[in-house]
This record gives structure tokens, C-alpha cells and sequence, in this order.
């Protein structure tokens, strides 16, 4: 088992590096909803469950340092390849997520004495292609 830390990761969307120096990158979260099946005849002390047939992928959250000569990414940019890899570490590959998504928030950089101008993304996982993780070796 190899333990990394985050540094080294990198995010890639619609085939070109992310805009700005990304400070981090919070992964998605996969939920499955679970669908109630409890009715009046259902015994015992608990309610009952079965799992829903499809699973939602939460948004990408990117942190970046701004780069004014070319602003933060196209919101208004179709759905293109999104390819979030994980640092090699001491794998001879690196671990990746891999799937079609779009851009749905850009947040401009605050400004303030002494201060980095810092920007956000969110990116969804539209899910007709992946995403699909791909374990290091």
C-alpha cells in the first residue's frame, strides 16, 4: 500500500492543463440514495431498504492561484474529457479518475492586502462517459 501526499496531483480538462496553479482539489463523493421499502405489515424495530439502480458523483472543487492573463475556465465550454490524477508516489503509475464532465461555477479571486488572488472551479461528472478510476500499479 502506498500512503502519498497530495502533492503532484493534477487535474485535466478538455485535453489541456487546468488554468492557474492548483493549491487543491477536493475529490468527488459518490452517493447511492436508499429507496424506503418499510409498510403498516413490516416487523422488527427497524425500517427496511433497497438501493436505489443509479449513483450520483458530487462536483470537483478546484482551488487555483488566479492567472490575470488568462482569467479562470470557460463556464459557457461544453463537456469535455476531465482526468484527475493521483500523485505516483512510489507506484510505478499514477491512479486516475476518468470521465466526461463540464464546468458549472467559476468564483473570481477576492483581493486584499498581502494576499494571493485566489480562484475556485466546481466541475461535474455528467455521467455518460465514466467516471472510471483506475488504480496505480
Amino acid at each position: 500500500m502506498a500512503v502519498n501526499t497530495g502533492t503532484g496531483a493534477t487535474l485535466t480538462f478538455g485535453g489541456s492543463a487546468f488554468v492557474g496553479e492548483i493549491v487543491s482539489i477536493t475529490g468527488p463523493e459518490f452517493t447511492r440514495e436508499a429507496i424506503d421499502t418499510t409498510t403498516l405489515g413490516t416487523s422488527g424495530d427497524h425500517m427496511t431498504y433497497i438501493p436505489a439502480d443509479l449513483s450520483d458523483i458530487s462536483e470537483l472543487e478546484v482551488t487555483f492561484n488566479w492567472d490575470d492573463t488568462s482569467g479562470g475556465p470557460d463556464i459557457t465550454a461544453a463537456a469535455a474529457s476531465v482526468v484527475l490524477t493521483w500523485p505516483i508516489g512510489a507506484n510505478s503509475t499514477a491512479a486516475d479518475l476518468t470521465g466526461t464532465g463540464f464546468c458549472t461555477s467559476v468564483k473570481y479571486p477576492d483581493f486584499e492586502v498581502n494576499g494571493l488572488q485566489v480562484g475556485t472551479a466546481k466541475i461535474k461528472f455528467n455521467g455518460s462517459t465514466g467516471p472510471t478510476y483506475t488504480a496505480a500499479t
